[in-house]
C-alpha cells in the first residue's frame, strides 16, 4: 500500500485547496452552501487523511469507520449544498438512508464483514445519488454549457462509486481508481465553482438590467459631470425632456449649456460640493418659449470625484404650492360660513382658532382656553397629538346643555414639527331623535316579524323555525297540539270581527294560562293556535288538552261562549316524519271539530236570536207575526211541507243579519240618513252569511239574502228581479212590508190593514209579484 502514499498526498493538497478556496467565498458571502461544500471538502480531506495513516500501517478500526463515515458524509453535504445552491427541497430519504448505512458501515467495521458487503451499501448510495444530481443539472441546464459539463462529471463520477466495491480489489485498478476519483473530485469542485460564478455573473447582469429599466422609469434626469463642470454622461426616460439635446451638451460645460443665471447658480453648488463633499440641494428655473419650469437639483460626489446630478422637475409642484395658497384662502373664508363649530387646538392644548359659529356658541373668550373648559366630553379626544397619528378621531359628546354633537379631529402638522388639532362639531341631536325612532321601529319590526299582533303570541314564522330547531333527537318525545276557534267565521259574520278578535284573545290568555312555563306557543292561522312541547310525552300532552278545554269552558264572555276543538300527536323517534305528526295532530283536532260544530253552531244561531230579542222587542213581535202570516199565505198557495217549513224559519230568521247592525240605527226613532240606511241594508247580506255557515240552515241563505229584492229590480242587494227572485223571498217580501206598515214603529205610526192593503196593489208589479200580491189580499181580507 505504499505506494499508494504519493497518490494520497496529492489528494490532499487538491482538497486543502479547495478548501481554502470554498472557506474563503463563504467568508465574502455568507451563503449555506458555501459553508456546506466547505464542511464537504474538509471531511473529504479527513477521508483521505485516514487513509494515508492506513496507507502508513496504523491499521485501527477506528481509522477505517473514519474513512467510510467521511467518505459518506462528504458526499453528502456537496450533494445538499448543491440542492440548496439550485433552490430544491433535499430528498429526505437521503437523509435517513445515510443514518442507516452509518450504522452499518460501524458494525461492519467492528464485527469484520467482508469488504464487498461492507463496501456496497455505502458506494452504491453515494453513486445513485450522484448520478441523480447530474440527471438534474442536465435538465435545468438553461443552455449554459457549465450545467451540462458539471452534469457529466457527476454523472462519470456515480458510476465510477458504483464500480468501487467491485474493482477495489484489483491491484491493476487501485492505483488508477484513486487518480481517477481525484480527478473527478477536482473535477465537481471546479464545475461547482464554474456554475458558482456562473450565477453570479448572471445575477450582476440582471442586476444590471433591472438598475437600467429602474432609472429608464423615474421621471427624474441623471447626468453625470467631473469637477470641471463638464458633461460626461446622462440617463433620461426620455430624450424629449432635455433642455437641449444631448450632441449640444455632452463634453461641454454647464455655462455653454444653459443660461448664464441658471448657470451661475449650479456652478455654485458644484463648488460646495467639491470643498464640503456633502450633498447638495436647491432649486432653480429655465424660462421656455412658453412658460417657466421648475426645477429641484440634487448634487452626490462619488468615489471617482465625478458628480451625479438628480434633476427632478418641480414645475407641478410649484403649481400645487400656489394653488395651496389659494386654497388657503378659500379654507378660511369656508370656516368662517359653516354653520359647524370649527375650532383648532395648538399643541400646549387652548384654541388658537374658532369659526364664527363656535364663538357664537360659546362667546369670544373662548381662545386660548382649554377646550374642557368649554365643552363636555371625552378627554382623549382633545388630548395632544403626540404621536403623529394622521388618523382622524370620530366621536359624539354631549355638551353643558344637552346638545349632542359629532365630533370629528384630525392633526395638523406644521413644518416647523409641530402638531395642532383641527376640531369640527356638527349638531345631530335631531339625528339621534331620528335614530332612537329608528331603533324602535326596527326592534317592532323585528318583534312582529315573529310575534302575531293581535294576541301577542308566535306566529306562524317562528313556529316553523322553532319546528326546525327543535326537531333533534334531544328534544323527543316532541309533542305537538293544534288548536282551533270553534265558529270564528260565524262569530265574525254575526257579530263583527271586534267579537272574534275576543275570542282569539282570550284562547291566547288561556293558553298562556294553562302552560306558563312553554314559550312555544303560536297563532299559526286565523283560527289555528300551536303549542310545541319538547320532552314531553303523549300522556302529558293529552293531560294538557284536557286542561285547556277545561279551562275554555270556565270562561264566560258574551255574546258567545268560547268553544275550541283540539288534537294532539307526539313524535317518539328520531326517523319520524315531523310533518306527518303535524297532520295527525290537524286530524284529530278536526274530527273534534266535526263532532262539536253544529251544536257550537246551533248555539251561536240561538245566542243571535238571544241578542235581538233583548235589543228589540219590536224584532221578536215581528218574527212571530210574520210566521203567521207566512203560514196562513202558504197554505193558499198550496206549498209543500218542506216549503212550508222552510217559510216558517224563514219568516222568524229573515231579519237575522239585524244582530251586525249598530243599535243607534236600529233603535232610531225617525227616519235614516243615507249613510245610515246604507248600513241598514247590509242586513241581508250578514244574515245570508250567518245561516250559509250552518249545514243546518244553509238552505235559506239565498232566500234571506234576497228579501229585500224587488220585482222590477231596483231592490237589494242585487238587484235581481222577476222570477228570478227565490219564490219564498217574494212572498216574506210582501208580508214583511204589510206588517211593518200596519203595526207601529218608532219612527212612524201604523196604517189601517185597509190602507196597507191598497199600498200592495199600489205597489204590484213594481216592489211585489203581482200574483203573489192578489193571493195575499185575498187571503188577508177574509181574515179581516
Amino acid at each position: 500500500m505504499e505506494w499508494l502514499i504519493p497518490s494520497i498526498i496529492s489528494s490532499l493538497y487538491g482538497t486543502s485547496v479547495l478548501i481554502l478556496i470554498y472557506t474563503y467565498l463563504y467568508k465574502k458571502q455568507k451563503n449555506t452552501y458555501l459553508l456546506i461544500w466547505s464542511l464537504s471538502w474538509i471531511l473529504y480531506f479527513l477521508r483521505f487523511f485516514f487513509m494515508l495513516l492506513f496507507s502508513l500501517g496504523y491499521k485501527l478500526k477506528i481509522f477505517v469507520i473514519g474513512y467510510y463515515v467521511f467518505t459518506l458524509f462528504s458526499g453528502l453535504l456537496l450533494i445538499i449544498g448543491l440542492f440548496i445552491f439550485l433552490k430544491q427541497k433535499i430528498p429526505s430519504i437521503y437523509l435517513r438512508a445515510s443514518g442507516i448505512i452509518n450504522i452499518w458501515i460501524i458494525l461492519g467495521v467492528i464485527y469484520d464483514f467482508p469488504q464487498l458487503l461492507l463496501t456496497i451499501p455505502l458506494f452504491a448510495f453515494m453513486g445513485l445519488i450522484y448520478l441523480r444530481v447530474g440527471i438534474v443539472f442536465l435538465k435545468i441546464s438553461n443552455n449554459h454549457d457549465y450545467y451540462n459539463f458539471i452534469g457529466y462529471i457527476f454523472i462519470i463520477w456515480g458510476l465510477h462509486k458504483l464500480d468501487y466495491p467491485f474493482l477495489i480489489k484489483a491491484n491493476w485498478f487501485t492505483h488508477w481508481g484513486y487518480i481517477i476519483s481525484a480527478v473527478l473530485s477536482l473535477a465537481a469542485a471546479i464545475g461547482i465553482l464554474i456554475v458558482y460564478f456562473g450565477e453570479i455573473e448572471n445575477d450582476l447582469k440582471n442586476s444590471k438590467k433591472k438598475l437600467h429599466n429602474i432609472l429608464s422609469s423615474i421621471p427624474d434626469l441623471l447626468f453625470i459631470l467631473n469637477k470641471d463642470n463638464i458633461f460626461l454622461d446622462y440617463q433620461v426616460k426620455d430624450d424629449n425632456n432635455l433642455y437641449t439635446p444631448s450632441t449640444n451638451f455632452i463634453g461641454k460645460k454647464i455655462n455653454e449649456v444653459l443660461p448664464e443665471d441658471t448657470a451661475k447658480i449650479i456652478n455654485h453648488y458644484m463648488q460646495e460640493i467639491i470643498n464640503t463633499h456633502e450633498i447638495q440641494v436647491f432649486e432653480y428655473q429655465l424660462s421656455n418659449t412658453n412658460n417657466i419650469e421648475y426645477y429641484e437639483a440634487r448634487l452626490i460626489l462619488n468615489k471617482d470625484d465625478q458628480i451625479l446630478a438628480i434633476i427632478r422637475d418641480i414645475s407641478d409642484k410649484k403649481v400645487i404650492e400656489e394653488s395651496l395658497k389659494e386654497s388657503e384662502a378659500k379654507y378660511r373664508s369656508m370656516m368662517e360660513a359653516l354653520e359647524d363649530l370649527v375650532f383648532i387646538s395648538s399643541c400646549d392644548f387652548t384654541i388658537e382658532y374658532a369659526n364664527p359659529a363656535m364663538i357664537h356658541r360659546f362667546g369670544k373668550d373662548i381662545i386660548g382656553k382649554n377646550p374642557l373648559e368649554i365643552i363636555i366630553g371625552n378627554k382623549v379626544i382633545f388630548n395632544e397629538n403626540t404621536n403623529n397619528s394622521t388618523q382622524c378621531i370620530s366621536n359624539e359628546i354631549t355638551i353643558y346643555d344637552g346638545t349632542t354633537f359629532h365630533l370629528l379631529t384630525s392633526p395638523l402638522f406644521h413644518a416647523n414639527g409641530n402638531i395642532s388639532n383641527i376640531h369640527i362639531l356638527r349638531d345631530i341631536s335631531h339625528l339621534k331623535k331620528v335614530e332612537t325612532e329608528l331603533r324602535n321601529t326596527l326592534e317592532n319590526l323585528k318583534y312582529l316579524s315573529y310575534h302575531d299582533k293581535l294576541t301577542g303570541l308566535y306566529n306562524r314564522a317562528f313556529f316553523e323555525e322553532e319546528l326546525r330547531r327543535l326537531n333533534t333527537f334531544d328534544n323527543l318525545p316532541l309533542s305537538i297540539i293544534i288548536i282551533d276557534v270553534n265558529g270564528l267565521k260565524l262569530t265574525n259574520d254575526a257579530f263583527g270581527h271586534k267579537e272574534g278578535d275576543k275570542l282569539l284573545k282570550t284562547l291566547a290568555n288561556v293558553l298562556k294560562n294553562s302552560c306558563k312555563e312553554n314559550k312555544s306557543i303560536a297563532r299559526i292561522g286565523g283560527d289555528e293556535f300551536t303549542i310545541l312541547l319538547p320532552k314531553t310525552n303523549k300522556i302529558e300532552a293529552t293531560k294538557l288538552c284536557l286542561k285547556i278545554k277545561k279551562n275554555c269552558r270556565e270562561y264566560s264572555i258574551e255574546p258567545v261562549n268560547l268553544s275550541i276543538a283540539i288534537g294532539a300527536d307526539t313524535k317518539i323517534k328520531i326517523h319520524e316524519n315531523i310533518d306527518e305528526i303535524l297532520k295527525k295532530a290537524e286530524n284529530i283536532m278536526y274530527r273534534n271539530k266535526l263532532n262539536e260544530g253544529k251544536s257550537i253552531r246551533n248555539s251561536i244561531i240561538l245566542s243571535i236570536q238571544k241578542m235581538l230579542r233583548e235589543r228589540s222587542n219590536e224584532t221578536e213581535e215581528h218574527g212571530k207575526r210574520m210566521k203567521e202570516l207566512a203560514l196562513h199565505l202558504g197554505k193558499q198557495l198550496k206549498l209543500t211541507d218542506r216549503e212550508m217549513d222552510e217559510l216558517s224559519l224563514i219568516a222568524i230568521l229573515h231579519d237575522i243579519g239585524k244582530i251586525g247592525i249598530p243599535d243607534y240605527i236600529l233603535t232610531k226613532n225617525g227616519p235614516l240618513t243615507e249613510e245610515e240606511w246604507e248600513i241598514m241594508k247590509k242586513h241581508c247580506e250578514i244574515g245570508y252569511h250567518i245561516v250559509k255557515s250552518s249545514p243546518e240552515l244553509g238552505f235559506i241563505a239565498d232566500t234571506i239574502l234576497s228579501h229585500h229584492e224587488r220585482w222590477d229590480g231596483n231592490g237589494y242587494p242585487r238587484g235581481i228581479k222577476g222570477e228570478k227572485i227565490p219564490k219564498l223571498s217574494r212572498i216574506i217580501s210582501i208580508i214583511d212590508a204589510y206588517d211593518v206598515m200596519t203595526h207601529n214603529r218608532s219612527y212612524r205610526k201604523a196604517i189601517s190593514y185597509i190602507e196597507a192593503i191598497e199600498e200592495l196593489r199600489k205597489c204590484s208589479g213594481t216592489q211585489f209579484d203581482p200574483e203573489l200580491v192578489n193571493v195575499f189580499i185575498k187571503s188577508i181580507s177574509e181574515t179581516l
